[in-house]
């Protein structure tokens, strides 16, 4: 395999170890190209706290697949008070002016390997925001299979570009 995902499932019984180079969902599909910013909207599935990566997967596919519905290709979900979680197959990051923020992990999102990648890179800072607040502000997404990539609109309203997002995905890689 060139390039794909190798996963590690642990469980009582041992480890499981499986590689892929393609998603085997598919409502999930391949990853978009860096020219290819994703369409992301609001999702109306409530983010619930989980320690650690899980199989427990419902709703973040729940959350997908209404995004695909409404024709997004993603989900930013909510905690029960209302601030911003993660997406059903990223984690969400925004500029503030220079500053690279995001979710706060307390909120019981995920650790991933893209976050910490993107914490070797920039300097991430934490904060609770409601939705609004991500309004006219350069959003990005990132996970650990397809990397860093723009979110050219949210909730049908254009994204502002911001060079950072490329020059990070850049060396994301690297």
């Amino acid at each position: 395999m060139v390039d794909g995902i190798v996963r590690f499932e642990v469980s009582a019984d041992g480890v499981k170890t499986t590689m892929r180079s393609q998603s085997p969902n598919p409502a999930i599909p391949e990853s978009p190209s860096p020219a290819d910013p994703i369409r992301l909207i609001l999702s109306d599935v409530t983010h619930h706290p989980y320690p650690h990566k899980t199989t427990d997967r419902g709703q973040f596919d729940d959350a997908l697949a209404r995004a695909r519905r409404r024709e997004a290709d993603d989900g930013l979900m909510l905690t029960l008070d209302g601030h911003v979680a993660e997406c059903a197959i990223w984690s969400v990051f925004w500029w503030e002016g220079e500053r690279l923020m995001c979710p706060p992990l307390e909120l019981g999102i995920l650790p991933g390997v893209a976050r910490a990648r993107l914490s070797q890179l920039v300097q991430l800072e934490e904060r609770r925001v409601g939705p609004l607040a991500l309004a006219g502000r350069p959003i990005f997404v990132a996970n650990a299979a397809r990397g860093v990539v723009e979110v050219g609109s949210f909730n049908d309203r254009d994204v502002p570009v911001d060079p950072r997002t490329a020059e990070v995905a850049g060396r994301f890689w690297g």
